[in-house]
Protein backbone atom coordinates (compact mmCIF):
# COMPACT_ATOMS: atom_id res chain seq x y z
CA UNK A 1 0.00 0.00 0.00
CA UNK A 2 2.58 2.59 0.75
CA UNK A 3 4.78 1.86 -2.03
CA UNK A 4 1.22 2.42 -4.34
CA UNK A 5 1.13 5.90 -2.40
CA UNK A 6 4.67 7.04 -3.05
CA UNK A 7 4.00 5.75 -6.66
CA UNK A 8 1.00 8.17 -6.65
CA UNK A 9 2.97 10.84 -5.15
CA UNK A 10 5.56 10.51 -7.53
CA UNK A 11 3.68 10.91 -10.91
CA UNK A 12 1.45 13.74 -9.30
CA UNK A 13 5.12 15.47 -8.71
CA UNK A 14 6.90 14.46 -11.93
CA UNK A 15 3.38 16.16 -13.54
CA UNK A 16 3.66 19.19 -11.62
CA UNK A 17 7.28 19.94 -12.53
CA UNK A 18 6.51 19.74 -15.80
CA UNK A 19 3.99 22.07 -15.89
CA UNK A 20 5.98 24.64 -13.95
CA UNK A 21 8.80 24.25 -16.16
CA UNK A 22 7.16 24.36 -19.37
CA UNK A 23 8.57 27.43 -20.99
CA UNK A 24 7.14 30.14 -24.13
CA UNK A 25 7.20 29.41 -27.35
CA UNK A 26 7.84 31.95 -29.94
CA UNK A 27 7.23 31.48 -33.83
CA UNK A 28 10.78 32.40 -35.55
CA UNK A 29 10.45 34.24 -38.52
CA UNK A 30 12.18 35.49 -41.66
CA UNK A 31 12.12 39.50 -42.99
CA UNK A 32 10.08 37.19 -46.26
CA UNK A 33 7.50 35.66 -43.53
CA UNK A 34 7.28 38.71 -41.98
CA UNK A 35 6.34 40.55 -44.87
CA UNK A 36 3.26 38.34 -45.64
CA UNK A 37 1.67 38.84 -42.67
CA UNK A 38 -0.55 41.59 -43.47
CA UNK A 39 -2.12 39.23 -45.86
CA UNK A 40 -2.76 36.82 -43.45
CA UNK A 41 -6.04 38.54 -42.17
CA UNK A 42 -8.59 40.91 -43.42
CA UNK A 43 -7.58 43.21 -40.50
CA UNK A 44 -4.15 42.72 -39.49
CA UNK A 45 -2.18 44.95 -36.70
CA UNK A 46 1.65 44.57 -36.60
CA UNK A 47 3.04 45.91 -33.66
CA UNK A 48 7.25 46.10 -33.42
CA UNK A 49 8.76 46.06 -30.43
CA UNK A 50 11.79 45.28 -28.16
CA UNK A 51 12.19 44.21 -24.67
CA UNK A 52 14.84 47.73 -23.64
CA UNK A 53 12.14 49.92 -25.71
CA UNK A 54 10.21 51.66 -22.71
CA UNK A 55 7.50 52.74 -24.68
CA UNK A 56 6.95 49.39 -25.83
CA UNK A 57 6.28 48.29 -22.01
CA UNK A 58 3.84 51.11 -21.64
CA UNK A 59 1.93 50.06 -25.18
CA UNK A 60 1.18 46.64 -23.96
CA UNK A 61 -1.59 46.90 -21.83
CA UNK A 62 -3.33 49.22 -23.91
CA UNK A 63 -2.55 46.66 -27.27
CA UNK A 64 -4.21 43.87 -24.80
CA UNK A 65 -7.11 45.70 -24.24
CA UNK A 66 -7.52 46.61 -28.00
CA UNK A 67 -6.62 43.06 -28.97
CA UNK A 68 -9.84 42.29 -26.91
CA UNK A 69 -12.16 44.80 -27.83
CA UNK A 70 -11.79 44.20 -31.57
CA UNK A 71 -11.95 39.77 -32.56
CA UNK A 72 -11.86 40.86 -36.08
CA UNK A 73 -8.97 42.15 -35.98
CA UNK A 74 -5.80 40.33 -36.19
CA UNK A 75 -2.86 41.45 -33.66
CA UNK A 76 0.98 40.34 -34.02
CA UNK A 77 3.42 41.71 -32.20
CA UNK A 78 7.10 40.92 -33.59
CA UNK A 79 10.23 41.04 -31.52
CA UNK A 80 12.84 43.14 -32.56
CA UNK A 81 15.98 41.63 -30.54
CA UNK A 82 19.13 41.00 -31.79
CA UNK A 83 19.66 37.47 -31.31
CA UNK A 84 22.55 37.61 -28.12
CA UNK A 85 19.51 39.19 -26.24
CA UNK A 86 16.81 36.57 -26.81
CA UNK A 87 17.29 35.52 -23.39
CA UNK A 88 15.33 38.33 -22.07
CA UNK A 89 12.46 37.87 -24.36
CA UNK A 90 10.51 35.20 -21.87
CA UNK A 91 11.46 37.03 -18.75
CA UNK A 92 9.87 40.28 -20.12
CA UNK A 93 6.89 38.66 -21.37
CA UNK A 94 6.47 37.07 -17.91
CA UNK A 95 6.25 40.56 -16.64
CA UNK A 96 4.41 42.27 -19.08
CA UNK A 97 2.33 39.65 -20.52
CA UNK A 98 1.29 40.23 -24.21
CA UNK A 99 -2.13 38.50 -24.97
CA UNK A 100 -1.77 38.19 -29.11
CA UNK A 101 0.70 36.23 -31.19
CA UNK A 102 4.17 37.00 -30.75
CA UNK A 103 6.73 36.23 -33.55
CA UNK A 104 10.65 36.36 -33.14
CA UNK A 105 12.17 38.11 -36.31
CA UNK A 106 15.41 36.22 -37.85
CA UNK A 107 15.63 38.23 -40.81
CA UNK A 108 19.01 39.50 -42.70
CA UNK A 109 17.96 42.42 -44.32
CA UNK A 110 15.76 44.58 -41.89
CA UNK A 111 16.37 47.70 -43.96
CA UNK A 112 14.31 45.52 -46.86
CA UNK A 113 11.62 44.55 -44.96
CA UNK A 114 11.15 47.75 -42.84
CA UNK A 115 10.93 49.88 -46.12
CA UNK A 116 7.91 47.21 -47.49
CA UNK A 117 5.87 48.50 -44.47
CA UNK A 118 6.61 51.78 -44.73
CA UNK A 119 9.30 53.96 -46.74
CA UNK A 120 9.56 56.43 -44.00
CA UNK A 121 9.97 53.73 -40.84
CA UNK A 122 13.62 53.78 -40.45
CA UNK A 123 13.61 51.06 -37.56
CA UNK A 124 12.51 52.89 -34.46
CA UNK A 125 10.71 51.00 -31.99
CA UNK A 126 7.60 50.77 -31.41
CA UNK A 127 6.14 50.79 -34.83
CA UNK A 128 2.76 50.18 -35.45
CA UNK A 129 0.92 48.99 -38.59
CA UNK A 130 -1.91 48.58 -39.38
CA UNK A 131 -3.52 46.91 -42.95
CA UNK A 132 -6.78 46.18 -44.24
CA UNK A 133 -7.17 43.61 -47.17
CA UNK A 134 -3.28 43.77 -47.17
CA UNK A 135 -2.83 47.37 -47.98
CA UNK A 136 -1.67 49.40 -45.15
CA UNK A 137 -4.46 52.29 -43.82
CA UNK A 138 -2.26 53.28 -40.51
CA UNK A 139 1.42 53.88 -39.81
CA UNK A 140 3.03 54.94 -35.98
CA UNK A 141 6.83 55.06 -35.18
CA UNK A 142 7.16 55.73 -31.73
CA UNK A 143 4.50 54.94 -28.73
CA UNK A 144 0.80 54.78 -30.49
CA UNK A 145 -2.09 56.24 -28.62
CA UNK A 146 -5.13 54.11 -27.93
CA UNK A 147 -7.54 56.16 -29.08
CA UNK A 148 -5.67 56.40 -32.93
CA UNK A 149 -5.67 52.71 -33.08
CA UNK A 150 -9.46 52.26 -31.90
CA UNK A 151 -10.77 55.06 -34.12
CA UNK A 152 -8.61 53.89 -37.02
CA UNK A 153 -10.61 50.14 -36.34
CA UNK A 154 -14.09 51.84 -36.90
CA UNK A 155 -13.29 52.31 -40.08
CA UNK A 156 -12.31 48.95 -40.77
CA UNK A 157 -15.20 47.17 -42.60
CA UNK A 158 -15.95 43.85 -42.34
CA UNK A 159 -14.80 41.16 -44.14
Amino acid sequence: MRLLIRLQLLLFLSFAVVACSSSMHFQKMDDAQIQTLPSTSHAVVLHFWATWCEPCRTEIPELNRLHNKHPNVEFIAINLDDVENQGAIEPFLKKYPIEFKVVLRSGRDFQAMAQSFDPAWKGGVPATFVFEDGKRIFSKIGATDAKELDDVFQHIGQP
